[in-house]
C-alpha cells in the first residue's frame, strides 16, 4: 500500500489527473461522501447515480437514500419508480403532464 501511495504521490506531481492516477491505487478504497443541495439538485443526483447505467457501487447507495426521500418528501420524488430488485431507479417519462 505504501508503495502505491508513493507512486500516486509522484504521478500527482508530474501532473497526471487524479482519475488517471487512481488506477494504481488498490481497489474499494472506502471513499465517504459528503453532499448538500437542494430539492431539485437532489433530483438529478438521483437521475444520474440510480440509473442502471451509474456505477453498481453508488446506485447501492443512492437507491435507498432515494427511498427514504420519497418516503420524506414523495410529492417531489413520486416521478422515480425503482424496480422490484431495488438496484436501479428510473424517472417515469410524463408522470406530470395532463391528460
Amino acid at each position: 500500500m505504501e508503495i502505491a501511495e508513493q507512486v500516486y504521490r509522484e504521478l500527482r506531481a508530474f501532473g497526471v489527473s487524479p482519475q488517471e492516477v487512481r488506477t494504481v491505487l488498490p481497489d474499494s478504497l472506502k471513499t465517504e461522501i459528503v453532499i448538500t443541495a437542494n430539492l431539485r439538485e437532489w433530483r438529478h443526483i438521483f437521475l444520474m447515480r440510480t440509473s442502471s447505467k451509474a456505477h453498481p457501487q453508488m446506485r447501492e447507495i443512492m437507491v435507498p437514500l432515494l427511498l427514504k426521500f420519497q418516503k420524506m418528501v414523495s410529492v417531489i420524488f413520486d416521478d422515480f419508480e425503482v424496480d422490484a430488485s431495488n438496484k436501479c431507479a428510473n424517472k417515469i417519462e410524463n408522470y406530470y403532464k395532463k391528460e
